[in-house]
């Protein structure tokens, strides 16, 4: 993790903005955690935890263990991150209570955008339903 990136997740921790008492002792669930937004927030969470002890579960949805791996590697000893392997085209069951969902999943690809415009706008559509029908699960 590069320098900039690093004060990035510090200035995310420490924001004052965050109504960080609403996400002590929860559970977050991030879809698209390893893509540039998602795992920012990640981090960002995982660093709260670590400075003010905030007991934030963090459920990474990820679609290559390797991957996260490689991206969350300053935090793969940090038992309050959870990979999940999914694909955001399928429905989600984990048991874990999750109280907070945060739905970043998306089709990067600008290829994909010009050679499969329907199928990059049907994934995106399903993904999204898949995370409103998982959040109805998990009240």
């Amino acid at each position: 993790m590069d320098y900039i990136m690093q004060e990035d997740i510090k200035t995310i921790a420490g924001a004052i903005e965050i109504d960080w008492k609403s996400l002590i002792d929860k559970n977050v669930l991030i879809t698209g955690a390893t893509g540039l937004i998602g795992s920012q927030i990640v981090m960002g969470l995982l660093e709260a935890n670590s400075i003010n002890n905030y007991n934030i579960n963090v459920y990474a949805c990820v679609r290559s263990t390797d991957k996260a791996k490689k991206v969350f590697e300053k935090y793969q000893n940090d038992d309050k991150l959870h990979f999940v392997i999914y694909d955001i085209n399928e429905s989600l069951s984990i048991n874990e209570p999750i109280d907070y969902i945060i739905h970043g999943a998306s089709i990067t690809d600008s290829r994909m955008f010009v050679e499969k415009p329907v199928e990059t706008i049907m994934t995106i559509i399903t993904g999204t339903r898949h995370m409103l029908e998982f959040a109805r699960q998990k009240q």
